[in-house]
């Protein structure tokens, strides 16, 4: 697909054309008032650009929807993964607590009872 020389429309800037399309970014020029203007591409077609050809617009609307599935994609993998390392955390932190526990206290044996008990008297 290509959107060289295609016409945009802003929402601030009004109409222009597209003069670059290349990594990631689209340059407009505008009217002399508002000049040339960068966009990220696709992007900038969620809020503020809209093609005036309807075919192209379709193909840009594909675009920016693959883009924000695969963000999508990253941020619930990103989410996984801190919910593992927590819970790895969580299970050494258990496992740690429960080796640092200290041994019940030991009862008196009947002798040493009886002993303290004569004591006592």
């Amino acid at each position: 697909m290509d959107i060289l020389n295609g016409r945009i429309q802003h929402i601030v800037f009004g109409e222009g054309t597209v003069i670059s399309h290349e990594n990631g970014r689209l340059s407009v020029q505008f009217s002399e008032r508002y000049g040339i203007k960068q966009f990220l591409y696709p992007d900038a077609f969620e809020k503020y650009l809209r093609l005036n050809n309807s075919d192209l617009e379709l193909s840009v609307l594909e675009d920016l929807h693959e883009s924000q599935a695969r963000i999508e994609a990253e941020r619930q993998r990103k989410q996984q993964e801190q919910e593992e390392i927590y819970r790895i955390k969580l299970l050494e932190r258990a496992k740690s607590a429960a080796g640092k526990k200290k041994p019940a206290p030991k009862s008196k044996t009947s002798k040493q009872k009886s002993e303290s008990e004569n004591k006592e008297e």
